[in-house]
């Protein structure tokens, strides 16, 4: 046994004949615990896995995994495992390469525009292929609509994560009384109106794919954590997607390739509607991103002239879509 790992993970491994080799926590501010673990089968072959350790409460990625993930074919990790105990809760999948925003890292800017076009080509096809079975999927209870009610919900702990930022950024704060006044009255006025923003196709969406969610691994991409997936306007995963983009022109550049895709496939778009109902994804994401970062500074994942650089562009993100749809 491995005393690092959780026990429900030790006893599956034990008692599927599974021999571990090496494991490790992985750190980056993630909501769950996550391990890595290489392990030998009872046939002696060897693999590199990577279990999951849901947080308290936050169950619903064992329901996806079990009942939708199966019928995307490899748009996510294989599950291994399912945890499922009173004590303990969690999901053994394979390792699935490294996280795209990490590979960014290494490239030039011709080579994050060639992986980051890539990518919202696979995320376009995803939406694309499966739009009209997810309507029997929606009908079936295998998923739900958006739920809206949450986005309220995480906006104000969002608003709370901000206020933080007063005090520790002073003198030169890029945040201050004033911008969470103008926050919360944006916010006021728009999640009341956030649900008729929302209109148009739907179709299946991971409902969190920033790039730390998004894998690349032999040339293949893979999402995790699905715990958010829902039918909604597609506009939702673009805007998310985008979150870790912070060059305007290149952004821009992939909303540009993300239409085009969808609309060589027989996606019919409503300009209007469409640029509408991306707006408020976009708003809604923008604000909640933000406190997830300030969440990572906090706890010493970014450091301040990051979180500057994050805070100052996402301010200006947000009153532009505000403006926009005013």
């Amino acid at each position: 046994m491995n005393s690092a790992l959780p026990q429900g993970l030790q006893t599956w491994l034990a008692d599927h004949g599974w021999t571990v080799l090496s494991s490790e926590p992985l750190t980056g501010g993630f909501a769950a615990s996550l391990f890595a673990l290489c392990a030998r089968s009872q046939s002696g072959a060897e693999r590199n896995m990577i279990y999951k350790q849901l947080a308290p409460g936050r169950s619903d990625e064992l329901h996806v995994y079990s009942h939708l993930l199966p019928k995307l074919g490899g748009y996510a990790p294989a599950a291994l495992a399912f945890i499922d105990t009173p004590r303990e809760q969690g999901i053994l999948m394979d390792h699935a390469g490294a996280t795209v925003k990490s590979l960014l890292l290494r490239k030039d800017r011709v080579g994050q525009q060639a992986i980051l076009t890539a990518a919202i080509t696979w995320l376009a096809d995803l939406h694309v292929r499966y739009a009209e079975r997810s309507q029997s999927w929606l009908q079936a209870g295998i998923v739900g609509l958006y739920p809206f009610e949450s986005s309220w919900t995480y906006a104000k702990e969002a608003l709370q994560a901000l206020t933080w930022l007063v005090a520790p950024l002073r003198p030169g704060s890029i945040v201050d009384v004033y911008i969470l006044s103008e926050i919360g009255a944006m916010m006021e006025w728009f999640y009341p109106r956030y649900p008729g923003f929302m209109a148009g196709r739907t179709t299946i969406t991971h409902g969190d794919p920033h790039l730390e969610n998004l894998l690349f691994w032999h040339g293949r991409f893979c999402f995790i954590d699905w715990e958010y997936t829902a039918v909604a306007v597609p506009s939702r995963d673009l805007a998310i997607l985008q979150q870790d983009v912070l060059d305007d022109d290149m952004r821009h550049s992939l909303r540009t390739v993300y239409w085009d895709h969808l609309r060589q496939n027989g996606w019919r778009v409503d300009e209007d509607a469409f640029e509408i109902a991306y707006q408020a994804c976009l708003f809604d994401n923008t604000l909640m991103m933000l406190g997830w970062e300030v969440s990572k500074f906090r706890n010493g994942h970014l450091n301040q002239s990051e979180i500057e650089v994050i805070v100052g562009t996402k301010l200006r993100w947000l009153r532009e879509s505000f403006r926009r749809l005013l």
